[in-house]
């Protein structure tokens, strides 16, 4: 799981080395880019969830960060000028579908 995918250099790494990749990502810009890679990289072990993992199950604004774009590391649900909604759900509620009830945990060992 990669909670915050962006466009994607975990998300990579990762479907390297594993059954299956799980990418949440929000922001579209972001988005774009993560699917782009995941093509050229010719991945098909990653089911990307296009929203957030939050507290809640909410639409809120997502902002540019510090930046003055979305599509950058920094982008966030607290602060940026340039905004768009976003839809979040609750962690407790994602973790608990069936379809990551088998998820396995390896050993970081890169």
């Amino acid at each position: 799981m990669d909670v915050g995918s962006w466009i994607g250099p975990t998300v990579l790494l990762a479907a390297r080395h594993s059954a299956r990749v799980v990418a949440y990502e929000p922001d579209p810009i972001a988005l774009t880019e993560l699917r782009s890679n995941i093509t050229i990289n010719k991945l098909g072990n990653v089911d990307i969830r296009e929203y957030g993992i939050y507290d809640q199950n909410a639409k809120l604004p997502f902002g540019s960060g510090h930046g003055y774009d979305l599509g950058m590391s920094g982008s966030s649900l607290t602060c940026g000028t340039y905004t768009v909604d976003v839809h979040v759900v609750n962690a407790l509620d994602e973790f608990k579908k069936e379809d990551l009830h088998n998820c396995m945990f390896a050993e970081n060992r890169y």
